[in-house]
């Protein structure tokens, strides 16, 4: 956190990045001669990739190293060039000398380092005391820090490939960022094997310094970028982060697969770029309301890399399936359906035209069906005809091993085809072996996505419509609402200067009347008698609830009752449920029962709360109360600060919202009142970061309105 504010300066800069990927000059420390050693690889790919600066190895000893004048330290360089350092300082020597190698950058000026060296804050304390020092001394010096423990970097048109990747990287359009060294390596390999190109490969390794959101920027900043890809297992600033996305993502599609989002999943995460894990529905809901595009899995962010990089949006969700087997067409269809995506209607002119060219016995409508004898002349020309068609926004052609025609013929006049649709999305799969994944690899190579079962091509094509229609979405507007704060911050300021961490129930209620949050009428009754008075003020019926800062589930002691409407029953139900909550939990202060006006009749009961992740910030969730919450998870959530589009699309996100919209005569609830609550939480959000979790619960909405019922609020301590 102390290097933010020196970062985000420099993030206001064109090309701030400048020297670190796109360096005149660079200096390898810890150069060597011996194969497999790091520095000797980075030295290696450097040559290798035809890098047009100058290249300094760096060897206490040696005279030579791959046919290059060694020099003896950093100092030496300075002098050599006249006084100039290099632009990039790698450094690939034991952690230990990292820290004084960074000074030694530092008195000669050198404007960018990166350090692929390990043993950092991923193996411990010790590591992490040690990566805050080589962070402050870069931070003092101005200059940018690229990892520690990372695989380097590859900037393919600047012919820069200071990485230790055993493999040079196909040049292509895709901006891919990573923390696992070893998934960038794989990366790289299938570049080649895949025929998709990249544009630059960036390790992250530990984010000393730079972090995902500098490489967003940069790489959204770079021409010969188109889609950015990467994976994390966190992520530094929330906040800036979220910033950033929002402005590429209009731009450029950022895909991420984010790794360690179960707790084992965390655990590792941390032993390997000692990263800290926040809640996984945080990055949920952080990509969604930035147009992330969330991998679910490896190759899934591979295979959505490739589309994003090949082919254009779809203009709308119309599929066409064109396939010469009904089994895996009625597959597609089902995850078309699954996916958001819609089956193509054809019009009338496509199914005369395509009448004529196929049998009697084919399926016409879609999907269509060429039959399993079909050539290559009578599937390319059903494949031109329903791609001329206007419903048709995204084609899929599914083949399986046909019976009389070589595939090598049919994905040659395929491709041909297919060219003269450039404004189309066209994606292919071949299902089976042997023949097939040569046919494969062709279809790769002319530029076109081809995959082994429909189910993930038909994900893909649907991830690509949906990014369409992220980007066709206005900015999203943020909503103030009216309060007290002055109210607001003596009830929070007051609970913090006597220590305590949770608000009891008439001070929460109170701070959020001062946001005129709609509450349930409520009054504190310390006797049965007061409890019948108070009833008969609010009228129309009462519950009672029993009052206890150390009781949090009051129905885990019986001490809710409701539809009380006469005093005796009144008395008598106050005296039940003191008796039971004293006797149930001895350790707990009773003050009595809170007397509350019953809820509209027929209403849903929802909880809104607010959570504080460390990563993002304040979250705010949404769903319905009790058990679809606690069991079925059925919760939606958002980052604050939230705009009406956020809290309209966690109302409607939830598995059951059907219910609120009205099912089986029932009214729809009001949204308005229910999208009301849902803001003021967010505007609390923002207005006191000292507020740890606020709950409201139950919500009640029916088609009257929304109200509060009850409401917890816990500061951070």
């Amino acid at each position: 956190m102390f290097y933010r504010e020196y970062t985000e300066s420099i993030m206001q800069q064109q090309g701030f990045l400048t020297p670190l990927f796109n360096p005149a000059s660079i200096a390898v420390v810890g150069a060597s001669s011996k194969k497999k050693n790091p520095g000797n690889m980075i030295l290696s790919n450097l040559l290798e990739a035809g890098f047009k600066g100058k290249i300094f190895p760096i060897h206490p000893e040696a005279e030579n190293i791959l046919g290059l004048a060694a020099l003896r330290n950093l100092g030496a360089v300075a002098a050599l060039a006249g006084g100039k350092a290099p632009d990039l300082a790698i450094i690939a020597v034991p952690a230990a000398r990292v820290a004084g190698v960074l000074r030694e950058a530092a008195a000669i000026r050198v404007r960018a380092a990166m350090v692929i060296s390990s043993g950092f804050k991923e193996t411990g304390r010790a590591g992490a005391e040690l990566e805050r020092e080589i962070t402050e001394i870069a931070r003092k010096a101005g200059m940018l820090l690229l990892g520690p423990n990372c695989l380097g970097f590859i900037n393919n048109q600047a012919q820069v490939n200071a990485s230790f990747s055993g493999s040079p990287a196909l040049p292509g359009n895709v901006g891919f960022f990573s923390q696992s060294d070893s998934l960038s390596s794989a990366l790289i390999n299938w570049s080649q094997s895949g025929n998709v190109g990249l544009s630059a490969f960036i390790g992250l390794g530990n984010k000393a310094m730079l972090d995902e959101s500098d490489i967003i920027a940069y790489l959204t900043q770079d021409k010969n970028t188109r889609v950015i890809a990467g994976y994390l297992e966190s992520i530094e600033h929330g906040n800036r982060f979220m910033t950033q996305a929002q402005l590429t993502t209009r731009q450029k599609p950022v895909i991420i697969l984010r790794a360690g989002s179960t707790a084992a999943g965390a655990r590792a995460a941390s032993a390997h770029t000692g990263a800290v894990d926040g809640f996984d529905m945080a990055y949920e809901a952080a990509f969604k309301q930035t147009g992330v595009i969330r991998a679910r899995y490896t190759e899934e962010l591979f295979h959505l890399a490739r589309a994003f990089a090949t082919q254009p949006l779809p203009q709308g969700p119309g599929l066409a399936v064109v396939t010469n087997s009904g089994g895996p067409g009625i597959i597609a269809a089902d995850e078309s359906e699954k996916s958001g995506l819609t089956m193509a209607r054809l019009s009338e002119h496509t199914i005369d035209a395509l009448k004529e060219t196929l049998p009697a016995f084919a399926s016409l409508y879609n999907p269509v069906g060429v039959t399993n004898n079909a050539d290559e002349k009578r599937i390319t020309r059903t494949v031109d005809i329903v791609l001329q068609d206007p419903n048709t926004h995204s084609v899929l052609v599914l083949i399986t091993p046909p019976n009389f025609t070589p595939l090598e013929k049919i994905t040659e006049s395929l491709v041909a085809v297919f060219k003269k649709h450039p404004e189309k999305p066209i994606f292919c799969c071949f299902m089976g072996g042997g023949n097939l994944v040569e046919a494969e690899r062709s279809m790769f190579k002319a530029g076109y996505p081809c995959y082994r079962f429909p189910e993930p091509a038909v994900e893909v094509i649907a991830a690509m419509y949906k990014y369409g229609l992220w980007k066709k979405q206005p900015l999203p507007v943020e909503v103030g609402y009216r309060r007290e704060i002055n109210k607001a911050q003596k009830i929070i300021y007051a609970a913090k200067n006597s220590g305590e961490y949770e608000l009891g129930q008439p001070q929460a209620h109170d701070l959020f009347h001062a946001y005129e949050m709609p509450m349930l009428k409520t009054k504190l009754a310390r006797t049965s008698d007061e409890a019948v008075q108070i009833a008969k003020q609010l009228g129309n019926g009462v519950a009672l609830k029993i009052a206890s800062p150390q009781i949090k589930h009051k129905t885990d002691v019986g001490g809710v009752v409701l539809g009380l409407d006469h005093p005796n029953a009144i008395r008598s139900a106050f005296m039940e449920v003191t008796a039971k909550a004293k006797r149930l939990r001895p350790d707990a202060y009773i003050a009595g029962c809170y007397v509350q006006a019953m809820a509209p009749a027929k209403s849903h009961e929802m909880v809104v709360g607010l959570r504080r992740d460390p990563r993002f910030g304040a979250m705010i969730f949404f769903g319905f109360d009790g058990i679809n919450q606690e069991v079925f998870k059925d919760v939606s959530c958002r980052i604050a600060p939230l705009s009406l589009g956020d809290v309209q699309a966690m109302i409607r996100e939830i598995r059951a919202f059907p219910i609120l919209g009205g099912m089986h005569g029932q009214r729809s609830i009001n949204f308005v009142a229910l999208e009301d609550i849902l803001l003021i939480m967010s505007q609390v959000a923002q207005d006191f970061p000292e507020i740890q979790e606020a709950i409201c619960s139950p919500v009640l909405v029916s088609d009257r309105g929304a109200v509060v019922s009850d409401v917890r609020v816990v500061l951070a301590k």
